[in-house]
């Protein structure tokens, strides 16, 4: 039996690692404690905000434990993971960092990329700072580290896509309403991975010799584009799709208008198909083999419990902005919300109001401080 700590806990990854790992060690998480119902109640939790508290009060929380493996999940800048470096790293014989493969340089449009590849994708600020924090962690001597990339990761409770916000029924709710969907590229690849996939590839690489001072990306086998897994949801759902296909350059003029355009003009409008070769080599038990069209089912399963279709109006109204902006398409009114939603989607939809909302957030903000 080994004991793991898992800084964070209770994400789509983490949740399923700890599901997998709780049966058969002794495992600790460390969170803020905002979603207890999504921790393993077999886990001990230790409530600590690991950006906010101390080093000193979140080690007095810890009694002196130690583990054989600490896995992070929550570190997403080399401030973060200095941080928590300086906190467990002498508590433990193995650090396992989750970092991203979106930190891969963008190669030809058919490369598989390795793991020795380039990882200087300065597209995207997020790919910068999981950067820094790989090159952090490779330069410390103190404990052994695994370096894992993840790409775009799914479950029952999330639909891969290119384009969409956190309210992941938002975008179910366009397909039934027949609203056009958005997309950046209609052949692009992309690569896309079930979550018990990726936990099998993780969890074999915990006490793993193969694994110290080693980089990993765990994905499936699933290369598709954007456009088929809409598709495929539209087929389960009897809908036929109506595309509006986003050119870079117009979503780069626009980038501030709040569709949150990074991601897709730093990663998700590129093929990116993986050779896993490393994984499957280290962990042999890792195939990778589940499809999203085997999963899709289970999805919309899931969002038919009407307490959980939460739909992102100030997203809604931003978006049908941009396609107006880029088609002329005017939005489908949508009928039957509330006051508050209305409000929401005037503020996406408007421009003035947009500046104005996001005015209002930066004085709050300064004002709170």
């Amino acid at each position: 039996m080994k004991k793991i700590l898992l800084l964070g806990g209770s994400g789509i990854l983490s949740s399923k690692i700890c599901d997998i790992i709780v049966e058969e060690n002794e495992v600790v998480i460390v969170n803020r404690g905002n979603h207890r119902e999504l921790c393993n109640p077999k886990a001990k939790l230790i409530v600590a905000d690991l950006k906010k508290d101390t080093k000193n009060e979140i080690e007095k929380k810890l009694e002196n434990l130690v583990f054989d493996t600490v896995i992070d999940f929550i570190s997403y800048t080399e401030e973060e993971l200095k941080k928590n470096l300086s906190i467990f790293a002498s508590k433990t014989s193995q650090y396992i960092f989750i970092s991203s493969a979106t930190i891969y340089k963008t190669q030809d449009v058919n490369h598989r990329y390795l793991e020795s590849d380039s990882i200087d994708n300065r597209e995207w600020k997020y790919c910068i700072d999981k950067r820094k924090c790989e090159e952090l962690l490779k330069k410390q001597k103190e404990v052994n580290y695994t370096i894992i990339r993840p790409y775009v990761t799914y479950g029952k409770t999330r639909i891969p896509y290119q384009i969409m916000p956190l309210k992941y029924y938002t975008i179910i709710d366009r397909i039934l309403k027949n609203k056009p969907i958005p997309i950046c590229g209609m052949d692009t690849k992309c690569t896309i991975t079930f979550v018990d996939d990726f936990a099998v590839g993780a969890v074999g690489l915990i006490g793993n010799a193969k694994a110290y001072g080693e980089c990993f990306h765990i994905t499936g086998v699933d290369e598709t584009t954007w456009s088929e897994i809409i598709e495929t949801v539209a087929v389960k759902l009897d809908r036929k799709v109506e595309f509006v296909d986003f050119s870079k350059k117009f979503l780069k003029e626009y980038e501030h208008r709040g569709l949150g355009v990074d991601e897709i003009l730093g990663d998700k409008s590129r093929n990116m198909l993986f050779d896993n070769s490393k994984i499957k080599s280290a962990v042999p038990e890792f195939c990778g083999n589940i499809k999203f069209s085997d999963k899709v089912d289970e999805i919309l399963e899931y969002y038919s419990n009407e307490g959980i279709k939460n739909i992102d109006y100030l997203w809604e109204g931003c978006l049908d902005w941009y396609i107006k902006k880029y088609s002329g398409i005017k939005p489908i009114k949508t009928k039957s919300i509330s006051i508050q939603d209305k409000i929401k989607y005037s503020i996406g939809y408007h421009t003035v109001l947009y500046y104005s909302y996001k005015m209002l957030q930066k004085i709050v903000k300064m004002l709170r401080r």
